[in-house]
């Protein structure tokens, strides 16, 4: 066996804050982590839209000003849909219509939001 000191090349992850600017818009970064500084992702309050009390879509102000992705850099309406599945009868179906069409003007609304947003240079 050799007495030879051996020596491998490891790795490190430099963990150090980093001091960002925020857009008015943006709700704070709850806890405060991000990984790389491409990760960084400045959020909007969160807004739901509902029917029969179960999240159907998910909206959010959202823009990654060091992402790879020029899109990403651009402030844009990060949108998720929930996990809605029912079977309904016609009375449910015209409520489910109704609902939809309320949160269609809600949709229109962030889009202006966002609009305005982007026109304001932020």
């Amino acid at each position: 066996m050799s007495t030879d000191p051996r020596t491998a090349m490891v790795e490190l992850l430099v963990v150090k804050p980093l001091e960002i600017d925020e857009p008015e818009w943006c709700a704070g970064h709850d806890d405060g982590r991000a990984n790389f500084k491409p990760d960084v992702t400045h959020l909007g309050p969160e807004q739901t839209l509902n029917f029969r009390d179960e999240t159907l879509w998910t909206l959010q102000v959202a823009q990654s000003p060091f992402a790879s992705d020029a899109d990403a850099r651009t402030i844009g309406m990060y949108v998720e849909q929930g996990d809605y599945a029912h079977t309904l009868d016609p009375a449910g179906l015209d409520e489910l219509a109704a609902t939809l069409v309320e949160q269609a003007c809600v949709l229109r609304a962030r889009a202006r939001e966002l609009s305005a947003l982007l026109g304001g240079g932020q």
